[in-house]
């Protein structure tokens, strides 16, 4: 090979590992693009879940509710949703099981005892979402109840409410969103805090739905 076949060799090289690299960029950079939007159409499902379950006119009122553990907001939405007759039951779903429900009452507020001591339930198994879901439906199913208001953070609503309408599609489930005082939805960019937690949920939505697909196959 004299030198002229040696620089067209290497031309050649230098054109496939050119090409190669320039593909890979490509598709990482064509990776990034449909992350970062399956990202915003997660938050903007986040934004637009509904912060209120109160029935339209005419239509059927909840049968129950269920509120899952996390914050002292989402305990006292769900209370309030029962004295204003959104449901004849609820469900606390996820309490610690070395909590009694003495313990738990103290929590309430005192508007809203009487309630708590005829028609409150405790879930002590549950420890995550998916167990959520399925203790969940079993409550619903032992009470015949066909719809039930979902109360949890806004940024929690999207999976919880797939996870329960996995458990048992058959029942209506009615999301009603708290949003947690320390997690802003507007300007969420701005603020590390409430970028990480909803990017954090976002990456465990992504799972379950992985995990979804790989249950069908």
């Amino acid at each position: 090979m004299d030198r002229r076949d040696g620089l067209i060799a290497m031309d050649r090289k230098s054109g496939v590992a050119g090409f190669v690299l320039g593909l890979v960029l490509s598709v990482t950079v064509a990776g990034l693009l449909v992350g970062l939007g399956g990202f915003l159409s997660f938050v903007d499902l986040v934004s637009r879940t509904p912060s209120a379950a109160v029935a339209a006119e005419g239509a059927e009122a909840a049968d129950a509710i269920v509120v899952l553990t996390g914050g002292p907001a989402r305990l006292e939405t769900g209370m309030k949703l029962l004295n204003d007759d959104q449901g004849k039951r609820l469900l606390i779903s996820g309490v610690n099981p070395i909590i009694d429900r003495e313990e738990v009452r103290k929590l309430i507020d005192p508007a809203y005892l009487a309630e708590f001591d005829c028609c409150v339930d405790l879930d002590k198994s549950a420890t995550n979402t998916i167990s959520n879901a399925t203790e969940t439906a079993r409550w619903a199913a032992d009470h015949n109840y066909r719809r039930v208001i979902v109360v949890t953070a806004g940024y929690h609503m999207p999976r919880s409410l797939a996870e329960m309408r996995r458990a048992a599609p058959d029942i209506a489930w009615i999301p009603q969103a708290v949003h947690p005082a320390d997690t802003h939805l507007g300007g969420w960019w701005r603020r590390p805090g409430s970028a990480r937690l909803l990017f954090s949920e976002y990456m465990k939505y992504l799972a379950m739905q992985i995990r979804f697909r790989l249950e069908t196959l």
